[in-house]
């Protein structure tokens, strides 16, 4: 216990060279406390490399965008919402791929449906129609679909009003 609190003091003094020499003589059971509080310091790549709990080490993965050490805990765990996270992230991060993988290993057939359908992917359109007979895809497509539709009513609503605005201050 007593590395544990030489090795934060090194920490907050900024000798970091130092505290890394003492951190091999931090027990196990502790290193997710010393992870958390690297966190907190702002060290997150630090925190990353000791933290041991799998579920901090994906939402520190997350936090600093390594998502192959994510992807990797993914695996791991086989947690549905880790993979759909994860792919979620690789979508929005342009790993298009990796979110494919990802959201199909979640079964996330809504995420699937819109990465498909914004990429123009006919042949991944065709994979996900075989989840029509279960009726689940088409639930999905019949949201999808109000939802393009409201989208639409609501634009057209705002056009017109702005439209009706500009001709009432002519």
């Amino acid at each position: 216990m007593l590395s544990l609190i030489e090795y934060k003091t090194l920490v907050m003094r900024r000798y970091l060279q130092r505290a890394n020499e003492i951190l091999p003589t931090i027990p196990r059971e502790h290193l997710n406390s010393v992870a958390r509080f690297l966190e907190s310091r702002g060290m997150l790549e630090e925190a990353l490399e000791v933290a041991t709990d799998p579920d901090y080490k994906f939402d520190l993965s997350l936090q600093l965008g390594r998502l192959e050490v994510a992807q990797e805990i993914a695996t791991e765990s086989q947690s549905e919402s880790k993979w759909k996270q994860l792919g979620e992230l690789a979508m929005s991060s342009g790993k298009l791929d990796m979110a494919e993988d990802c959201l199909s290993r979640a079964a996330d057939l809504s995420g699937l449906l819109l990465l498909y359908s914004s990429l123009g992917d006919a042949e991944g359109i065709s994979k996900l129609a075989k989840f029509r007979r279960e009726g689940i895809l088409h639930e999905i497509l019949h949201r999808r679909i109000f939802e393009m539709a409201a989208a639409k009513i609501m634009k057209n609503e705002t056009e017109k009003n702005m439209s009706l605005k500009f001709r009432g201050s002519n």
